[in-house]
């Protein structure tokens, strides 16, 4: 368990609210933190502001400096324990990304005209699916030469299958592979957004004479979009598609296409996406990222268990390097 869920655990009277509130002190010395007293302060603050810790006076029995009291009525959840979301909560989003730095992946391709280019994805941990999942914009895998993964051993773990929504609107891919492609890379959870959510966004933007950088940028949800034919977004037109986004204030590139858009607690609650028809490429004209909910991606992994026919299953090959997708 980590320092924020002992914290939490520590202080809980979900099983028994007429406890007494417990001392800082008492926590110090129950589980032999003395030596990160500064660290613990900060950490029952940052619970305080949000709401997980209830501060309940003081203790007289308690050294001065550590005699403040509090209770929580919330119980250490085992699964977000494990996913790590008390910790991603206290310390933040660097944090967050410093986790989460090798589970985002540049999406490396050759397009059928030979010239390459580059998208983002990432690791998604759903129910119902044993083997690894990969998370990705379908236009970064949709009828190319080759699509290659970087650390991806396609020899070992090759393919098992490739589903993109039926209804080309959607821009999402979702890859499956056979077993654990990338062995101790922790993978997302997914999770809801609201408006005015801080968010980090992480991908792989082009940038010229650099290999692939992974980019994490900090926004906030600025808005749901459900778009009609001609709708005005700042200043710029958009002809959007009837499909449900929201916008994001971070100013994200191309090669962020497919990538998470993350909140505090360390969830994805959208993924990155092409803005529709003449919006297309001119994101920083427009101020705003625009992202798929996590609503729309839960709908499409339901269909691929499900085998709906809202869903497609993309013919490949499997190369040396990666898998081919424009199969002629």
């Amino acid at each position: 368990m980590g320092l924020a869920a002992d914290i939490i655990d520590f202080f809980s009277v979900y099983e028994n609210i007429t406890s007494t509130p417990k001392s800082v002190e008492a926590f110090l010395e129950e589980t032999d933190q003395f030596e990160n007293c500064s660290e613990v302060k900060k950490i029952i603050r940052r619970l305080t502001q949000e709401g997980w810790l209830i501060p309940a006076g003081f203790s007289a029995s308690s050294l001065v400096l550590f005699h403040d009291t509090y209770y929580s009525y919330s119980e250490v959840e085992p699964v977000e324990q494990d996913y790590g979301t008390y910790e991603f909560l206290v310390f933040g989003f660097p944090y967050i990304r410093n986790h989460f730095v090798t589970t985002v992946k540049p999406v490396v391709v050759k397009k059928i005209d030979g010239s390459d280019d580059i998208g983002s994805g990432f690791l998604l941990n759903y129910p119902s699916f044993k083997n690894s999942l990969f998370v990705t914009a379908k236009h970064c895998i949709e009828n190319m030469q080759e699509v290659s993964i970087p650390e991806w051993n396609c020899a070992n773990i090759p393919l098992l299958n490739i589903w993109t929504p039926s209804d080309e609107r959607v821009d999402l891919a979702v890859i499956e592979f056979e077993g654990d492609a990338f062995p101790k890379i922790p993978s997302f959870h997914i999770s809801n957004a609201n408006i005015l959510d801080d968010i980090l966004t992480m991908g792989y933007p082009p940038i010229p004479g650099f290999e692939s950088v992974l980019i994490a940028e900090t926004a906030q949800i600025a808005g749901h979009l459900k778009s009609t034919t001609g709708q005005i977004i700042g200043k710029e037109k958009a002809y959007l598609d009837q499909q449900n986004y929201f916008l994001i204030s971070a100013r994200v590139k191309g090669g962020n296409s497919g990538g998470p858009v993350i909140n505090q607690y360390g969830k994805v609650v959208g993924v990155v996406c092409q803005l529709p028809a003449e919006a297309e490429g001119r994101t920083d004209i427009l101020g705003y990222g625009c992202a798929i909910p996590t609503e729309t991606l839960r709908d499409f992994l339901q269909a691929c268990i499900e085998q709906s026919d809202t869903v497609t299953k993309v013919k490949f090959q499997m190369t040396p390097d990666g898998f081919r997708t424009a199969l002629g």
